[in-house]
């Protein structure tokens, strides 16, 4: 996906969501993470490593903290409307739109609502009922069933560039493989299989 996304004119904004991935997923002080590396309140951590992982990460951060963005950025919410939103999901909703605010761009409320057995239109509304309550006031709302225009205009451009290939296998037969998958990913970490 990310090949895509640097192909095109979109390459600027592509960077400046990787810098706000990165800024929001790295600590301030990752040697804080480390029990062996533990300092003293106060005292300055030490520089990174540019051979560790750690310092690596750290540079990354540094260096996109730095790194005007070149354009503000959109962020989304994208529950889907089959129950209620439950803390995790407020949280994500409440720290996307207070970065938009802050970083002066937009912030989209934008429903998955594509499964249509178990969307409901009582769960969209108690959503947006909830995201108001916490004072979460979307830029603009969506929903992804209303959009198979744009879905199919971009399936015809990604088959015209030679992107997109059919699948043959049924519904068993993946699933088949996303439980043999699982299974091998749980003998390699010893955990039992759900």
């Amino acid at each position: 996906a990310l090949s895509a996304w640097t192909e095109t004119a979109a390459a600027p904004k592509a960077a400046a969501h990787c810098e706000i991935v990165i800024a929001f997923l790295v600590p301030a002080s990752l040697s804080s993470l480390r029990p062996a590396e533990r300092r003293p309140l106060g005292a300055h951590p030490p520089a990174p490593k540019a051979e560790s992982l750690y310092g690596t990460l750290q540079a990354l951060r540094d260096a996109s903290m730095k790194a005007p963005m070149s354009l503000p950025p959109t962020v989304r919410f994208a529950p889907s409307p089959t129950g209620r939103i439950h803390i995790g999901n407020a949280r994500t909703a409440l720290r996307n739109w207070l970065f938009a605010l802050r970083a002066g761009g937009s912030f989209i409320l934008r429903f998955d609502d594509t499964d249509a057995e178990r969307s409901r239109d009582e769960y969209a509304r108690s959503i947006a009922e909830d995201l108001a309550w916490l004072g979460v006031s979307p830029h603009r709302v969506e929903r992804q069933s209303l959009r198979p225009d744009a879905y199919a205009a971009a399936v015809e451009k990604l088959k015209a560039m030679g992107r997109l290939y059919p699948a043959y296998e049924t519904a068993e037969e993946l699933d088949r493989r996303r439980k043999r998958q699982r299974c091998a990913a749980c003998r390699r970490s010893m955990i039992a299989p759900r």
